[in-house]
């Protein structure tokens, strides 16, 4: 398990398991790895859809870190604009929303806060360009401290990875056990 090497600890003395920032319990909230009753320092995201999977590792204080997949079929509905877009964005085909959406929900889930944000006060730079925060007003994060990628996940589909860090961020992706 590359979380267990990360945090320089046996694999199997390492948990993953949930942990809810607002009521403690570990039955929902975000990934955790643990080892002998203790939270590792190294911050975990994942992500599935369909049948395919993406999981993101980080290490560092201060370093936070977000990731999405999204089937493109999956963001083809009447009123997606209602539930995903700020009043400035544009997605005009399923692709275009797909990245839209992956974008910003590995940018909250970054944060921390996941969808209890709502998506439509984020506004980012255009599905076809360099992914980029322009406005996340109430999320405690300044915009320079956002690295944002777009990932490869294959035809049909889309991805994002999000980090928090005071430095510039250079993610690594590699898919040696991707479930497809």
């Amino acid at each position: 398990m590359e979380g267990a090497r990360l945090a320089g600890r046996p694999a199997e003395r390492v948990a993953l398991t949930h942990a809810c920032p607002g009521c403690g319990s570990d039955a929902h909230g975000r990934p955790v790895l643990v080892c002998d009753h203790r939270v590792l320092p190294v911050q975990v995201s994942l992500s599935r859809a369909r049948g395919r999977s993406v999981v993101a590792l980080t290490v560092g204080v201060g370093v936070a870190v977000g990731i999405d997949v999204e089937e493109v079929a999956g963001t083809g509905f009447d009123g997606f604009d209602d539930v995903c877009l700020h009043h400035r964005e544009r997605a005009s085909t399923p692709v275009q929303r797909a990245v839209v959406w992956t974008r910003k929900e590995s940018l909250l889930k970054a944060c921390g806060t996941g969808l209890r944000v709502d998506p439509r006060v984020v506004r980012l730079s255009g599905p076809d360009e360099p992914p980029r925060v322009l406005e996340c007003p109430g999320l405690g994060v300044p915009v320079d401290r956002v690295w944002m990628s777009d990932l490869d996940v294959g035809d049909g589909w889309a991805g994002a990875l999000t980090v928090l860090s005071a430095v510039r961020a250079a993610p690594a992706a590699r898919s040696p056990a991707a479930t497809r």
